[in-house]
């Protein structure tokens, strides 16, 4: 993996709709709904995936990992990066 800069890392900004994306793309409705992903595997309230999904939350680090390994993608595909910095 490569080196990742200071500058770089807090230029890392949360992308919910991309979180979104992930869940859907690895866990499709309706056979897995926003509501099952959040109980059965994420072990947190419904309610709390859904403000993560529209950018209303953000994730601790913590949780973010372990959705980028539950929905398979990199922690950096769950990010955007803020141009403006």
């Amino acid at each position: 993996m490569d080196k990742v800069s200071i500058e770089q890392l807090e230029s890392l900004v949360f992308a919910p709709q991309k979180l979104r994306d992930a869940r859907l793309k690895r866990f499709p409705a309706p056979e897995w709904s926003l509501r099952r992903v959040a109980k059965e595997l994420l072990n947190i309230k419904p309610q709390t995936l859904s403000q993560y999904e529209t950018g209303k939350a953000i994730p601790g680090a913590i949780l973010l990992m372990r959705m980028s390994f539950l929905y398979d993608v990199d922690a950096r595909e769950l990010t955007q990066i803020d141009l403006e910095v």
